[in-house]
């Protein structure tokens, strides 16, 4: 196969994903808005940016799946204890949107290991 092809593809599959992604984390905003209090989302959102650094913290060097899975369960668990009532899709969601934006924060920080 001719390489600038294969290149050509993984660009265009990269940007369908992100754009599904982003219709994603709409729908999801959309749902907590429609279900929960402001203090519930704000309370959601910093938990599970809260979360996102924990996981970052502990397992630095672990595979981008064990640390989504690591994330999705530590942020299920601390809104259940909170009493917030919040869909694994939707928490899935608001982390990957967490991730991006603590990534671009830290920048060449962020991966880097202590």
């Amino acid at each position: 196969m001719n390489p600038q092809v294969v290149t050509e593809a993984l660009s265009l599959l990269t940007e369908l994903v992100f754009l599904a992604a982003s219709v994603l984390m709409w729908y999801g905003i959309r749902f907590l808005k429609r279900r929960l209090t402001r203090e519930q989302q704000q309370l959601l959102s910093d938990l599970v940016r809260a979360t996102v650094l924990y996981v970052q913290q502990i397992m630095p060097a672990a595979d981008p799946q064990e640390k989504l899975n690591a994330a999705l369960i530590a942020a299920s668990h601390l809104a259940k204890k909170k009493g917030i009532p919040v869909k694994e899709d939707v928490l899935l969601v608001l982390i990957e949107s967490h991730l991006k934006t603590l990534k671009h924060e830290f920048g060449e920080a962020w991966g880097q290991q202590e």
